[in-house]
Order: C-alpha cells, then structure tokens, then sequence
C-alpha cells in the first residue's frame, strides 16, 4: 500500500469531497448509501431510487490502458447493461490484439484518485492532465434515460444525476467524450 506522504491528494478523494464539489458547482443530485458493491448485480440488489430518480439507469466504469503504449489510458462509461465486445472495443480504439487490459489499482489510484470498485464520472475531475480519454455509451448521451447513476468515489453510496447534470460534469472535467455506440460496433470511435 502506498503511503499517505507519497501519494497525490485529489481534489475529489471521497464522498464528502464529492457532494461538496457538486454543491459548489449548483449539480442537483438524489443520494442513497447502502452496503459496498463491486458487481452490478450487487448494485441492481442494493441500490433502489424512489421518486423522479425511480428509473435511474446505472453506469458501468471500465478503466483500460494499452499493454504496449502505458500512456494509452481510457475511462469507459456505458450503462450497465449495455454489452462490450472487447475484441471489437480494441480494434476501434486502435490498440493491438490482445493489448487493451484493465488498468492497475495503483495507477487508477495515481491518475483519477478512484480506489478499486469506484472509478466513476467525477474521477475525471481528479484527471487535471487529461491523461485518460472518456469514452460514453451513446445510450448514456442520448435522451434514452433521465437519469444516470454514479458512485461519488466510494462504493457505498450512489448518486442519481440528470443528463444536464452528467454533461455539466464532463464540461468542467474538459475532457472532450468519444461517443460509442456499443450495439452498432462502429468502424471508429467517434468524437462528439
């Protein structure tokens, strides 16, 4: 384990860190805390909205980095049932068969101060550097769903965001998202 003098201290490291920074910004959100969860099926079992949050569709967080070229680092956000074709995912971002790997605790820790079973949207806030590329669900950019869960960078708590919410966030991350339509398998990524 790294020692606390050694590491980096993220803007947005926890939950209070997490709702102060969307208060200070005027981001609405609805919370619910429940017992950690690292699967979706947990999520699904743990996690109940009520109200307008109801329908609240949950992300799923994919850091990847490229085997061969380790700066190569990418946040995939799609929902959470949306299926990802990994071969498919590595030939249209352009990294060599079998390269494209989950990245390391240690280094999604180190780029978006997310610990394991928390990387999420408001990771890319801690991404100063713009290091990692933000790759979203065309679903979760679409008007397919009013709102869209997320962790606040613990996994014991998830917020309900609203798209104008969630676009907000990725505006001020300045982090330009590559739209992916996961069920097409398009030739390329496509910018927005």
């Amino acid at each position: 384990m790294v020692e606390e003098s050694n590491s980096v201290q993220h803007l947005l490291h926890d939950q209070a860190s997490t709702l102060a920074w969307l208060e200070a910004q005027s981001i609405a959100f609805t919370k619910v805390e429940h017992t950690a969860v690292m699967t979706i099926p947990e999520m699904l079992e743990a996690v109940k909205f009520e109200g307008d949050a109801a329908k609240t569709k949950f992300a799923k967080n994919l850091f990847l980095y490229d085997k061969k070229k380790k700066e190569r680092m990418w946040l995939v956000i799609a929902a959470h049932d949306t299926q990802i074709d990994m071969k498919q995912l590595t030939k249209d971002l352009k990294v060599g068969s079998g390269n494209l790997r989950g990245g390391s605790v240690e280094r999604m820790e180190e780029v978006l101060g997310a610990k394991k079973g928390a990387v999420c949207l408001f990771s890319l806030i801690n991404d100063s550097q713009n290091l990692v590329t933000l790759v979203m669900d065309k679903r979760l950019m679409g008007d397919e769903f009013d709102f869209i869960g997320y962790h606040p960078m613990v996994n014991t708590a998830t917020l309900s965001l609203s798209r104008e919410a969630q676009q907000k966030i990725i505006e001020i991350s300045k982090h330009e998202p590559q739209i992916y339509d996961f069920s097409s398998a398009p030739a390329e990524v496509e910018p927005v």
